[in-house]
């Protein structure tokens, strides 16, 4: 789920823009990885106010089968995910800002070949 920082930085519907925009980027870093659709609930997000430009994230991710999320030769799946976004404004006036966001993703298991 995406918490919304109710915060004095964003209005509620760009705190959501970006919201979306952070998850995206972190499904298609985890996708390589999991080798499956991540549900929008299995990744909680939460934007820092107290550091700019940051996100934090907390993983709910559904297990297959039995047991921990399983990475390879049956250990405990590990990721670790830095969060980065930066908003961009319309120079021209015509057009509305973006975000550009940028997750990193860290695990213990390597992509299929």
């Amino acid at each position: 789920d995406a918490v919304l920082s109710q915060s004095s930085l964003f209005s509620m519907e760009e705190e959501l823009m970006l919201l979306f925009s952070i998850k995206e980027s972190i499904f298609k870093a985890l996708h390589p990885v999991l080798q499956r659709q991540i549900d929008w609930k299995e990744v909680q997000v939460q934007i820092l106010e107290e550091a700019a430009g940051r996100a934090d994230v907390t993983f709910h991710l559904r297990q297959e089968g039995q047991g921990q999320v399983q990475g390879q030769g049956g250990e405990e799946l590990v990721l670790q995910c830095h969060v980065h976004y930066e908003r961009f404004q319309d120079r021209e006036g015509g057009g509305e800002d973006y975000w550009l966001t940028f997750a990193h993703l860290r695990t213990n298991r390597k992509p299929p070949k």
